[in-house]
């Protein structure tokens, strides 16, 4: 049986980009003492008691959405028509969980995971289309049949916080979903039946 080996997809790169645009912007580069600044911070899923590793961001594909085709009048004006002989135009969903420590106040509680969330959403806006984050030029895959074109800072599709515990033990979750448009160039290629082949 043939041993086929498939180019890693966009979804590596762009999983790798994504932990190199958090760590510069939400630990490397935070003031010494910041209570946000990230304690865990790697792909979804989290695994862990979040109040032992708080503040924490975890993030990947959105399980929910995947990606799917470019199409509706909406995606068609943002991103453009797919045409003949272009490249298939897909748009590829994420998500990222993050959370703040115990704190002892609604009001601190509420503070804290509105301002994590905003630090998330400011970053993937700084990075919006991630371009020059692992190598000159676009966001691509391995073999630069997939690259993210067409995207725009109005990534951001639905950001979510809410509240965990009660009387003196509170903790904040948000929760942040967004979108690249990947364009899939196919490469043209020619059957030759086996009888034929020289």
């Amino acid at each position: 049986m043939p041993n086929f080996q498939l180019a890693p997809d966009i979804e590596d790169n762009i999983l790798t980009g994504l932990t190199q645009i958090f760590t510069n912007d939400m630990i490397t580069t935070i003031m010494p003492g910041d209570i946000l600044s990230l304690k865990t911070l790697h792909p979804a899923p989290l695994q862990d008691d979040p109040t032992l590793v708080a503040p924490y961001l975890v993030y990947g594909p959105c399980p929910d959405k995947g990606h799917s085709l470019v199409e509706g009048s909406e995606q068609t004006k943002q991103y453009g028509d797919v045409e003949i002989g272009g490249p298939i135009k897909f748009v590829r969903y994420y998500t990222a969980t993050c959370g703040t420590p115990i704190v002892t106040t609604r009001e601190a509680c509420y503070a804290q995971i509105n301002n994590l969330a905003t630090r998330v959403v400011s970053t993937l806006i700084k990075y919006f289309d991630l371009a020059g984050v692992l190598v000159a030029g676009p966001m691509q895959s391995q073999d630069g049949s997939k690259i993210i074109e067409g995207a725009n800072p109005l990534l951001i599709d639905d950001v979510l916080t809410s509240l965990e515990g009660g009387e003196q033990t509170w903790f904040g979750k948000g929760l942040i979903t967004w979108h690249y448009p990947v364009a899939w160039y196919q490469q043209y290629r020619i059957f030759v039946p086996p009888g034929l082949a020289y």
